[in-house]
């Protein structure tokens, strides 16, 4: 996704397998420890069923059909994968069905234009996305592999880990909104990244992690994109004739006629956005 850049703000990456590092919060929190071995029982609640004759399958029988996705995570440096593990994995043949077979970056046509209107030494990458996206992650990705050279103006080298309207924020309110710590910061100079990610995988995160986003639903049906009985019970039900209205709590708020409404809006604006922008896919991560 970075082609868009001519060689005066060609990007500098990193080759090799991943050097995996431990990452620590500015209260002192760990958020991400080295992960360099993955075994059955740290998938535990995660993995349905396995063979019933796992214990005679070899490593090269559980890798065939999957080798491109042990090829990733060891370059993402998972050094050790046992075999019950890697036939946890789908087969690379289902993951094409769903994906196809490499990555998908939209608005790549609109790298010319950012070129043109950023100077070299203040543009930067901003992260951008829905919650329970990857944003987080992948700032981190993009801060560890990824320099704008000539950038003098950020500390991590033009790699912004969220663009400065907010990396939640709708699109259409980019000149309206501004982050906190961001108010000196030229937004024309930001090139926004944004993630997606399959609605039917983020629904489900949606309803264990709701953030800034609120609806009527229950643990026992959700996401409930097609009301029943037991939803019209629950207090202070709201229910329409599209769905089960959802509330983002944005400044000022946001409304939405339901949870899959509310997916397809805020990327509709991103899409039809006015500015140069990337959209990235979270399961090309």
């Amino acid at each position: 996704g970075m082609k868009m850049l001519r060689q005066e703000h060609k990007s500098m990456f990193k080759e090799g397998p991943a050097k995996q590092e431990t990452i620590i919060g500015k209260t002192g929190k760990v958020l991400h420890s080295p992960i360099k071995s993955v075994k059955i029982e740290d998938l535990q609640g995660l993995v349905d069923s396995l063979p019933d004759n796992v214990e005679s399958i070899t490593y090269e029988e559980a890798v065939e059909g999957r080798e491109r996705l042990v090829d990733l995570l060891k370059d993402a440096g998972v050094e050790e994968l046992d075999v019950p593990t890697i036939l946890s994995l789908p087969k690379w043949s289902s993951v094409s069905k769903l994906y196809g077979d490499g990555p998908v970056v939209i608005g790549l046509e609109t790298c010319e234009r950012f070129r043109e209107m950023a100077p070299l030494d203040d543009a930067s990458i901003g992260t951008a996305g829905m919650f329970n996206t990857g944003t987080n992650p992948f700032a981190q990705y993009i801060e560890a592999n990824c320099l704008m050279p000539h950038n003098t103006h950020d500390v991590h080298g033009g790699t912004r880990w969220q663009v400065p309207w907010g990396k939640h924020t709708l699109a259409s309110r980019k000149w309206t909104n501004t982050a906190k710590g961001d108010k000196r910061t030229n937004k024309t100079n930001v090139l926004p990244v944004v993630l997606v990610r399959d609605p039917y995988s983020w629904m489900q995160s949606m309803c264990k992690h709701q953030y800034d986003a609120s609806w009527t639903h229950s643990k026992d049906h959700c996401p409930n994109l097609v009301p029943n009985a037991d939803d019209y019970k629950l207090k202070n039900a709201n229910v329409t004739s599209n769905g089960i209205p959802v509330t983002v709590r944005y400044n000022p708020p946001a409304y939405y006629d339901s949870l899959a409404h509310y997916w397809t809006e805020w990327y509709k604006e991103y899409l039809d956005a006015d500015y140069p922008r990337l959209v990235v896919r979270f399961e090309d991560l």
